[in-house]
């Protein structure tokens, strides 16, 4: 094996000497001495005949460099994850690289493939001024949301039987899980109203 630093590589080599005969033993550490009794001749010769070219002077360095190189592949990696994964749960910026403008064509591809209508800051503009009755727009509107709550409550169904089956406790949960469920809550008990009000 090669030597990871030149201070390895010199240890090696004092090894290697004592192992041969041409150094004294009593004239280095101990952990050099152990190290030529325990260790066969070859490997500490492969250890000590390491060229010091581009060696770092402890293993130390070496292991930072080498962490180093991991977290940039890491963040390389992640980056272009970014771009590729926006199909997968838990990525909600899909398109955060993209060119600017091409939001709405990508909206309403996604729209298409899964019978929702694309949602937007200028959506209530839109709605208003779209050139179709009323009456039509709110039935789309209730026939969307029906579909979106029959999704959120698959989900919740879900996280349900997660709990039930592994006997998962509301003390075991992130403090923001508890205050995300009370205020799902209160929402949920406004929209109650606003659906009874377009209800009557």
């Amino acid at each position: 094996m090669p030597a990871t630093s030149k201070s390895q590589q010199k240890l090696m080599g004092i090894v290697h000497a004592i192992q041969k005969g041409d150094a004294d033993s009593n004239n280095f550490s101990k952990q050099a001495q152990d190290m030529a009794k325990d260790m066969k001749p070859g490997d500490v010769k492969d250890f000590a005949s390491t060229s010091h070219k581009e060696l770092p002077d402890k293993k130390e360095e070496q292991v930072q460099k080498l962490k180093e190189r991991i977290r940039s592949m890491i963040r390389e990696k992640m980056m272009k994850e970014m771009n590729v994964t926006g199909n997968v749960a838990g990525y909600q910026t899909p398109y955060a690289f993209d060119k600017p403008g091409s939001e709405k064509k990508k909206a309403k591809q996604q729209a298409d493939l899964t019978g929702y209508t694309p949602v937007n800051e200028n959506r209530w503009l839109e709605l208003k001024n779209e050139e179709v009755p009323a009456n039509v727009k709110i039935n789309r509107g209730i026939s969307n949301i029906n579909k979106q709550l029959a999704e959120m409550e698959k989900f919740l169904n879900w996280y349900g039987r997660l709990k039930q089956e592994n006997g998962v406790t509301n003390e075991t949960f992130w403090k923001r899980t508890n205050k995300n469920i009370y205020s799902i809550k209160e929402r949920l008990m406004k929209l109650e109203q606003k659906i009874r009000k377009i209800s009557e």
